[in-house]
């Protein structure tokens, strides 16, 4: 198989692969009431308090679809807003106590789905790890604004 096709091959699987894994996350999460896009937020807002054009620019998405899954956040108590010293009119977005407990709680269940998988995968798997960020490198150049 020529390089070319080897790198559609791929993509094909990155992307089969990515909606599998979403399918089982959003199993897991909705009993929480939250779904996978949702689980991606509270995962930015565990390392640091972020606005919503903050958060847009670190999941690649637009800063409407994020201020939707925040504000879907808000209302389940998952989330608070503070005031923003550095800009007025964007305030930053923080778990609630409920918040971070409930991403706990997800983080746990994907912890346990990963080790179920990691016993169905070879143990070298550092190959496919070094293609897939040069992959999502290259892909990032070429993004608008990458």
């Amino acid at each position: 198989m020529a390089h070319q096709e080897n790198v559609e091959a791929l993509v094909k699987e990155v992307r089969i692969a990515s909606r599998r894994l979403a399918a089982h996350a959003g199993g897991l999460h909705a009993e929480l009431g939250v779904t996978p896009a949702m689980k991606g937020i509270l995962a930015v807002l565990d390392k640091a308090p972020s606005t919503v054009p903050q958060i847009s620019r670190a999941r690649s998405v637009s800063r409407q679809h994020v201020q939707k899954l925040v504000d879907g956040l808000w209302d389940r108590k998952l989330c608070v807003l503070r005031a923003n010293p550095a800009h007025a009119r964007s305030p930053l977005v923080e778990l609630s106590d409920k918040g971070r407990a409930v991403f706990e709680t997800l983080r746990r269940a994907e912890h346990s789905l990963v080790g179920e998988l990691a016993a169905e995968v070879p143990a070298d798997v550092a190959t496919a790890l070094a293609v897939l960020r040069r992959l999502n490198a290259a892909l990032l150049r070429r993004m608008p604004g990458g």
